[in-house]
């Protein structure tokens, strides 16, 4: 298989993870992602496709944009706090982890 198939194929199945990964979004995830996206907009003039997820703590959001973990929100949007999420119990690097399971690439795909 030639690098630019691979390059090719590669850029669609993360366009399609994106995808496939927004359609999955709660309503309140939905409603982070936009409310980050509006930020930025507002304060930067970049248009991002940000996506949320709920993290393991309670009314906690994480928002990434292409794969990379830009910070965490509430529902509300009342802060962004920027930086790694440890877990106090083990010091777990629950950021790391997470940034390992964005980018993880499935070998089996390009057979």
């Amino acid at each position: 298989m030639s690098k630019k198939l691979i390059s090719w194929v590669s850029i669609g199945m993360v366009v399609f993870s994106t995808l496939a990964f927004a359609q999955d979004m709660s309503a309140n995830e939905k409603k982070v992602a936009e409310f980050f996206k509006k930020a930025i907009k507002d304060s930067r003039n970049i248009d991002l496709n940000p996506l949320a997820r709920q993290t393991e703590i309670k009314d906690i959001y994480e928002i990434t944009v292409d794969k990379r973990i830009q910070g965490y929100t509430n529902l509300e949007g009342s802060f962004i706090l920027s930086g790694d999420l440890i877990n106090p119990k083990n010091l777990e690097n629950l950021t790391s982890k997470r940034e390992e399971e964005l980018n993880r690439v499935d070998i089996k795909a390009y057979h």
